[in-house]
């Protein structure tokens, strides 16, 4: 992997200080070593040494020539550190290894990975900036030196050594040398956009070199490709580093790079004395314990392994690595950066032995092929999509367009009676009646949290049910789909099951219906083209309503917020949900990614609670659970969280304390989970046989034998019996996650803020769920200096767009195409 951190003017010392030339006969760890394309210039031969390193920091040429404007300036950011750390059991191999010279062909084939990495960064991501405001950027080259590490700097109590983790302390200095030899300040911010393609491209050079040096391969596990030869026990045990950093991160409730790399700075020790010699007899008497000596008998018959098992042809490998690359990076967006698309390509091909310049060449032949196109360019980098998306993007189009050509107007004193009937709908919902009823066949209404759409359409179809038309409605989950049929009187269904039984011949339409899409924003492109397919040959009509300001589709594209912008829409923007004017303007300026207003609006009110960890920030929200289900009821009050694991341990919490008061009696285990007698439920499949739909939440009111009767909170009871919990999935209902809240209302609302998937709209959708009040908890880390990481956090966006509208030019604001693609 690789993670990145600042290097300040002094700190090289720490790096030398490690660093014996006679390493392999005394303690210490090896001399540093020069890369980058910019070292010839210098004169930068042989070993680092500490005066050109620290010359080079401060921002000086060796000879003592000023390389940038502010060189020698205390407040300088004088570098980068780009840790490259092998694979677990990489390290594990490597200090099991009883002959130095299986030792150097591991550290050897590490270094080789590294300096490919570096090579890419160089080529891809170095960069400098020069004019006003740096708006013209150069390529550059780089000197770095770079240190390799044998060991983590955590130990444990009773360890003699600390676990093995070779890894390598890549040190970019700050100050690029262009073509011309001018020279200049790096631009940092691209070593962070390509550090996941820079990690798995090191990965998969690593894994060729070790194949090629020793014969031993990998081969792909739950999360990361590893050594197929070395006990996963033995990694285990040699992980305490890697636990104590995820120990941090749970008890914060985050996740991602960027908060490990936090992370692994914040938890990690002075790392003792470097003494090799006696670290590898340490883990070698751990490693015998575990049945491992990496001898030459046990690399003879890795190596007899790896050859006998039947690989498919490289060719064959390369061209299957392309298809299955560029399946992965469109499958939830309709465009990609060249960086999003070498990591796909290094992936698949990381257990391969292929290697780096064989994924660089594979990327390469993907973009020069017929299938893929540039589209333009976003955040300064082009983006690139494929003829079958663009394809289907412009012919959904081309339908759209068809569609709002043909009129499609429900008669005058209709709308007039269903008006008569609502005296206190708004002008603008009467406005966007008119929209839907008296406009063409495809119509669109763009609205607010909380601004009326349910109630708007429940007088649409009166409307069109009056002039004798068919309506259907549809939504992504089933029990949206509920809330619209039950809110607007439209019978309602998923789309998926929609469009399966137009396929299947089940449903047919007709130029007599109307196909009213809810949460409309949240359906990717393949499927809206479907529907705008078949609408479009029936002669029918599409109604599209939603937000595209709030949570956004997994699936790829945005075609909501582009038909809006294409074609129009109606606007509902009179929040009516939230009682208070105040509550009102915060949701608003969520929104709008105004999150350092709408967060000041609920600190002046005392309804931002920030503690000192993520776990007692847990508590203090389940305390006040408690409180808003007295208030409220528990049907009315949610608990909302950005991850399910997160939601995992807000449920847990709230159970232990309804325990320990006697509010809950009987108990039933579930697969891994315990319900009790009154405990919530939230259920996350569908089961038609048992009634049951994923979202549906309801309270155990009876738990007999290996049975449970649940209570809905419609009053309807279901009954199931243990063995049958895998087909409706069962969990604890108190909390939820937001994606699972979008489109429901609820008096009281406690949002347990932070964490990896906050952005804009996650913020935007916690903070309009509640019509009473809405409560925001989070720890001291999450929250920042003055709540800087949380308002940063919350108006992030990850707004996605068509790669059509990238191409037209007509991407929706500043975000259009510049998303970064965001994996589970």
């Amino acid at each position: 992997m690789l993670s990145i951190g600042l290097v300040s003017t002094g700190q090289e010392s720490y790096y030398l200080d490690l660093a014996r030339e006679d390493y392999y006969t005394e303690s210490g760890e090896p001399e540093g070593q020069w890369l980058g394309g910019a070292v010839p210039e210098f004169g930068l031969t042989g070993p680092v040494r500490k005066h050109q390193l620290s010359r080079l920091l401060q921002g000086f040429a060796p000879t003592g020539a000023p390389l940038v404007r502010n060189a020698g300036s205390a407040s300088r950011r004088a570098g980068l550190d780009l840790t490259f750390s092998a694979p677990k059991s990489v390290s594990v191999l490597w200090s099991q290894a009883r002959s130095e010279a299986t030792r150097r062909a591991i550290q050897e084939a590490h270094a080789a990975a590294v300096a490919a990495a570096v090579q890419y960064l160089e080529s891809e991501a170095s960069f400098v900036r020069f004019g006003v405001d740096g708006v013209h950027r150069q390529g550059a080259r780089l000197v770095v030196a770079t240190f390799e590490h044998s060991s983590a700097r955590l130990a444990g109590a009773d360890d003699a050594a600390p676990d093995p983790h070779l890894h390598t302390h890549a040190l970019v200095v700050n100050a690029g040398v262009t073509e011309d030899g001018s020279t200049a300040t790096l631009d940092s911010r691209e070593f962070y956009r390509h550090k996941m393609s820079a990690g798995v491209l090191y990965r998969a050079e690593l894994f060729r070199q070790i194949q090629q040096r020793l014969g031993l391969a990998a081969a792909r596990g739950e999360r990361f490709c590893e050594l197929v030869d070395i006990p996963t026990a033995l990694t285990k045990e040699f992980s305490k580093r890697r636990l104590a950093i995820e120990s941090y991160l749970e008890e914060r409730g985050i996740s991602g790079a960027h908060h490990s790399d936090s992370a692994a700075l914040k938890t990690r020790t002075v790392k003792p004395k470097v003494d090799r010699e006696a670290f590898f007899k340490e883990w070698q008497r751990v490693g015998a314990e575990h049945g491992l000596v990496v001898d030459e008998e046990f690399l003879q018959k890795a190596a007899r392994s790896t050859q006998a098992k039947v690989c498919r042809p490289p060719e064959q490998l390369l061209e299957d690595a392309a298809t299955s690359a560029i399946r992965r990076v469109t499958e939830q967006h309709s465009h990609f950066a060249r960086r999003d698309l070498v990591r796909a390509v290094a992936e698949e091909l990381e257990d391969k032995a292929l290697g780096a310049a064989a994924a660089l060449q594979v990327v390469d032949r993907v973009l020069e092929s017929p299938e893929v196109r540039r589209v333009g360019e976003a955040l300064g980098e082009p983006r690139f999509s494929t003829e079958e998306m663009l394809r289907m993007e412009r012919a959904m189009l081309r339908e759209a367009a068809g569609l709002t050509r043909r009129l499609d107007s429900v008669q005058p004193r209709t709308l007039v009676s269903v008006l008569r009937a609502r005296p206190t709908i708004t002008e603008e919902q009467r406005d966007a009646l008119h929209h839907l009823t008296e406009r063409s066949a495809l119509a669109v209404v763009r609205g607010l949290a909380g601004t009326g759409k349910t109630y708007l359409l429940e007088a649409a179809r009166e409307a069109w049910e009056i002039e004798g038309r068919t309506v259907y409605g549809v939504a992504l989950a089933a029990t949206a789909a509920k809330r619209l049929q039950e809110g607007s009187g439209i019978k309602s269904e998923t789309l998926h099951r929609l469009l399966w039984r137009l396929e299947g011949g089940e449903l047919e339409l007709s130029a007599n219906s109307v196909v009213v899409v809810d949460e409309a924003a949240m359906v990717g492109t393949r499927q809206l083209a479907a529907l705008v397919r078949t609408v479009s040959a029936a002669g029918g009509k599409l109604v599209l309503v939603g937000d595209d300001r709030q949570l956004q589709a997994i699936e790829a594209g945005a075609p909501f917020a582009s038909l809006a912008k294409r074609f129009g829409a109606a606007e509902l923007n009179d929040i009516r949900r939230q009682r208070r004017e105040w509550a009102r303007d915060a949701v608003v300026e969520f929104s709008r990614g105004e999150a350092h207003r709408a967060l000041r609006r609920y600190r002046e009110r005392g309804l931002v609670h920030v503690a000192e960890t993520r776990r007692e920030a847990i508590q203090k929200l389940a305390r006040d659970f408690e409180a808003a289900v007295q208030a409220s009821g528990f049907a009315e009050t949610a608990a909302l969280t950005g991850t399910r694991a997160e939601a995992k341990k807000l449920n847990r919490e709230i159970q232990m304390r309804r325990r320990a008061r006697g509010e809950l009696g009987d108990r039933l285990l579930l697969g891994e989970e315990a319900f009790h007698v009154g405990d919530r439920v939230l259920f996350r499949k569908n089961s038609r046989r048992l009634g049951i739909l994923n979202g549906d939440r309801g309270e155990v009111v009876r738990v007999s034998g290996s049975s449970v009767t649940v209570r809905f909170d419609s009053g309807d009871r279901v009954s199931f019996s243990a063995h049958e919990h895998e087909l409706v999935a069962p969990h604890l209902g108190y909390a939820s996650t937001t994606h699972a809240m979008q489109g429901a209302t609820v008096e009281r609302c406690l949002v347990l803020c932070g964490g990896s998937m906050e952005d804009r709209e996650a913020a935007y959708v916690q903070a309009s769920r509640a019509r009473e009040e809405t409560r925001l908890y989070v720890d001291r880390a999450s929250a920042g200096e003055e709540f800087a990481d949380m308002i940063r956090s919350m108006e992030r966006s990850r707004a996605k767009s068509l790669a059509a509208d990238l191409e037209d030019g007509a991407g929706l604001g500043s975000t259009a195409g510049g998303q970064e693609l965001v994996r589970a």
